[in-house]
């Protein structure tokens, strides 16, 4: 009879291979936090335009003036106007205010040489 063989001589090792752990924490963290913002908005989103809808069109009271974010048709953007954005007027007076100020610096400027001369 043959005795039973050991193979203990094959130098089988467990390969070393770079942990993954971060990479599958990094996408199940993404996954978590998409679907907290994802599933929320797409209820919100659907609930404004299935109960709210877009605005009709009216005629204006007399002596009414609207206010920029009433011209917008859906709900979703007069809320983004009204509160997120700056108005056109805004816009303006902001650029207005930096051109002043960049006129005031250039006086400033040719007065400083003026006065060093």
């Amino acid at each position: 009879k043959d005795a039973p063989k050991r193979f203990m001589g094959e130098h089988r090792v467990m390969p070393i291979v770079p942990s993954r752990f971060q990479y599958q924490k990094f996408k199940d963290l993404l996954h978590f936090y998409l679907m907290i913002g994802i599933i929320p908005i797409t209820l919100l989103i659907t609930y404004v335009n299935v109960f709210i809808g877009p605005a009709q069109l009216t005629e204006i009271p007399e002596g009414y003036r609207p206010e920029p974010h009433e011209y917008y048709k859906h709900p979703i953007t007069r809320f983004i106007s009204k509160h997120l954005k700056t108005s056109h007027q805004q816009e303006y007076e902001k650029h207005m205010h930096w051109l002043y100020e960049a006129d005031e610096r250039a006086k400033i400027g040719r007065l400083t040489n003026k006065v060093l001369d």
